[in-house]
């Protein structure tokens, strides 16, 4: 077999920034942790599909704005699992730059948005092993893309590797309530014919639950003094965005009772996280290991005993970090 070693950042050594200096950092020993329920009057607003997708979306990048200190500091982005109308929604921000990554093709009104606008990029990412180099974006953002993927928590920590201000991502929440539901047939766990897919692979939907996630940024932060915002609400596109006035008072109103539901604050849940100070093992070298499809059942087998998550054949042929 042919291997060949590298360093960390695709060849080079890369030295993630420091945000604060040292005595700050060492001065704030705890990180911060805040929940919300998105607002009833705000909910009420939602009156289409299109409302639906820019409130949970526009309420994040807002919360974003006033946390870096204005819209001249927003500085770029990076959208993962991107769908058309994150094109159209981010180029409503002054971000300096704008890169949407995904596994398909480009549709037609992104390749519009590339066109009319020269700050929006459209690439091929498998957001279980982003290409770019750790902390290259100001803000790394997602929405509905990670219950996609075969391995959730890569993608995240991907995510968490490669943004340098905030991580913001927007998935269905684990609750109580929604766990009855599955139980009794009227939510579902799995998602099947999904195209935006890697080899249009059905996917398990995963749902992240604030006390898990938070033993997930432990591990990553330690007590680094990181920001973490969890925002909360029980929504439905067809009942919230429905055309029928009725239909949608009564879903706003529901929304909120089944949030009285101990361990079930809603079934979206918005992440707005803010890293304190540089990622782990970013300072020095880490190993890249490059082989050839050929090389792969022989690979997959050597450090799949060793390694977690194992070495995937989505991954071949892409570069791959092993810790």
């Amino acid at each position: 077999m042919d291997f060949e070693l590298a360093d960390a950042t695709i060849g080079q050594p890369y030295k993630a920034e420091v945000l604060v200096d040292t005595e700050m950092a060492e001065s704030l020993q705890r990180n911060s942790i805040r929940s919300y329920a998105h607002p009833y009057r705000e909910l009420r607003k939602i009156r289409s599909h299109g409302d639906f997708h820019d409130y949970l979306a526009g309420s994040s990048i807002r919360r974003y704005k006033e946390i870096v200190g204005g819209p001249e500091k927003m500085g770029s982005v990076l959208g993962i699992c991107s769908k058309p109308w994150e094109a159209r929604m981010l180029v409503s921000f002054p971000f300096t730059r704008i890169s949407l990554s995904g596994v398909m093709d480009q549709e037609a009104s992104v390749k519009q948005e590339c066109h009319n606008d020269e700050r929006v990029t459209y690439e091929y990412q498998n957001a279980e092993c982003i290409t770019h180099p750790s902390a290259s974006f100001d803000l790394v953002y997602c929405k509905e893309g990670l219950h996609h993927l075969a391995r959730p928590v890569l993608g995240l920590y991907e995510m968490m590797r490669v943004a340098r201000k905030a991580v913001i991502f927007i998935e269905p929440n684990e609750t109580v309530l929604g766990n009855i539901l599955e139980k009794i047939g009227i939510s579902s766990t799995l998602e099947t014919n999904q195209e935006s897919n890697i080899n249009n692979r059905d996917n398990y939907v995963f749902r992240f639950q604030s006390n898990k996630l938070c033993f997930l940024l432990n591990s990553y932060y330690l007590n680094s003094g990181y920001t973490l915002e969890l925002h909360f609400a029980w929504m439905n596109s067809r009942l919230n965005a429905s055309r029928n006035p009725v239909v949608r008072e009564i879903a706003v109103i529901a929304g909120k009772v089944a949030g009285l539901v101990p361990g079930s604050r809603g079934n979206f849940l918005t992440v707005i996280l803010q890293p304190y100070i540089s990622h782990p093992c970013e300072d020095g070298s880490r190993i890249i290991l490059r082989f050839s499809a050929r090389d792969y059942n022989s690979v997959a087998a050597l450090f799949d005993r060793k390694y977690s998550p194992p070495i995937t054949k989505s991954c071949v042929d892409r570069e791959r970090y092993l810790q």
